[in-house]
């Protein structure tokens, strides 16, 4: 069966992996080793994240304290001579609530015969990794679809009507996320955007941020992939495609990048790059989101079919993305969203598994973990042509990887992420 997506739960239930996708004996073959672009958690770094523990409820609630709004432009208090006025001083709350949300990952159904007649005998194994970094990039992905339509503003690079770049947009209710910029959404908004993502737009969007929606930037906090925090330190993350941080070069004659040799585009620190105007530094999305102009968010990848191609069945971009004219990136402020851990990871990760067997390790459950099962049913052909009778695997010559994910996202202050919008730009060869 080939890769499918949000399939109900009983559609495909006894598929078995297609056997002909893998050379067999007794050809002659030659393992060849091939390296892929790997996919690792972007959101999951810039998010803060809580546990949800066991035995509280589907539903969570956050509440913080806002503080009190400055609703004077001037200050003119009466002279010590006559009764003073007086300012009454009223601190408010808000809150976000929050649900959990469930998928399930699968394999098709594998038989014993391939580890007799395949030359490659670990389809199992890479099985198993290919589920477990899906699941990553599904959170990931997961987290990014939240946010972006639960942002009250977007970024319109260089817009054509003539108003202002940041605008009011659609955006889900908690607790239940939707998708609320609707493919009409995007087409309103695809048609007014002018340019593309580069320095001037950044830095004013640095200034809107800061003065206009008050967001917050990082304050030096340690992420799970730095040291010290010093790659955030007081400046906000763009999280955009190397394409965009490309482009910085490209800006034509009079280029605002040799204008500003301030910027440090050549530092990295612990996976985040750059130092824009002492206010930015880059992350970037292998897979960025990009829109097509009829507003549909494309998948990036698809599986080559084409039986006399030469890479046929080989993961290949996906000629839409390719060609989708429309990027999206993110301006990333501090205390936006709290990702909700479920099933933190096992204490016995703290020590590095020491002391620990693998059938202890095996025994433990947590969101997301590969099991391999063969609680499965067996389709075999009945005593009337063409009955199906579903025996068990009472032999156990079948097997399945499955995984259950479980994820959640609260919102904190929504306005300290801005999706940006822009068009697509190359770095031009003449």
């Amino acid at each position: 069966m080939a890769n499918v997506i949000n399939l109900p739960k009983v559609t495909n239930t006894w598929q078995e992996v297609d056997r002909t996708l893998y050379n067999q004996l007794p050809l002659y073959l030659n393992k060849r080793s091939v390296d892929y672009i790997k996919e690792y958690d972007i959101w999951g770094k810039l998010l803060d994240a809580d546990p949800w523990v066991a035995n509280v409820g589907i539903t969570m609630r956050g509440v913080n304290k806002v503080p009190a709004p400055t609703i004077r432009g001037e200050f003119l208090p009466n002279p010590i001579t006559q009764e003073p006025t007086r300012d009454v001083i009223e601190v408010r709350e808000t809150r976000e609530d929050v649900q959990l949300y469930r998928h399930n990952f699968e394999s098709g159904i594998f038989t014993f015969l391939p580890s007799f007649q395949d030359f490659l005998t670990d389809h199992i194994d890479f099985h198993s990794e290919q589920i477990a970094e899906k699941i990553i990039v599904a959170k990931d992905l997961f987290y990014r679809t939240a946010i972006f339509h639960g942002s009250p503003f977007v970024w319109i690079c260089s817009p054509t009507d003539g108003n202002l770049e940041l605008r009011q947009v659609p955006y889900w209710g908690s607790p239940t996320i939707s998708l609320a910029k609707t493919n009409a959404v995007l087409q309103s908004l695809i048609a007014v955007i002018g340019g593309t993502l580069d320095l001037r737009n950044i830095k004013k969007l640095g200034t809107v941020l800061y003065s206009d929606l008050r967001a917050l930037p990082f304050t030096g906090k340690l992420l799970p992939d730095s040291t010290d925090g010093s790659g955030l330190k007081q400046k906000y993350c763009l999280v955009c495609s190397s394409e965009v941080w490309d482009g910085f070069t490209d800006d034509g004659p009079g280029s605002y990048l040799l204008e500003n040799k301030a910027l440090d585009l050549d530092i990295v620190t612990a996976g985040f790059q750059g130092s824009l105007f002492g206010r930015w530094t880059t992350k970037h999305e292998c897979k960025e989101a990009r829109i097509t102009l009829d507003g549909r968010i494309v998948a990036p990848d698809t599986v080559e079919e084409g039986a006399n191609a030469y890479d046929f069945g080989d993961t290949v971009p996906n000629p839409e993305w390719i060609n989708a004219p429309i990027g999206i990136a993110f301006a990333v402020g501090s205390s936006t969203y709290k990702a909700k851990r479920v099933g933190p990871p096992p204490k016995y990760f703290a020590d590095g598994m020491k002391g620990m067997t693998l059938n202890q390790f095996n025994g433990m459950d947590w969101s997301g973990k590969v099991h391999l099962t063969r609680n499965i049913l067996v389709p075999r052909p009945g005593p009337t042509a063409g009955e199906v009778i579903y025996d068990t695997n009472k032999y156990g010559d079948r097997c399945q990887l499955i995984a259950d994910a479980v994820m959640g996202i609260a919102p904190l202050r929504r306005r300290n992420i801005v999706p940006i919008l822009y068009r697509r730009q190359r770095i031009a060869t003449t």
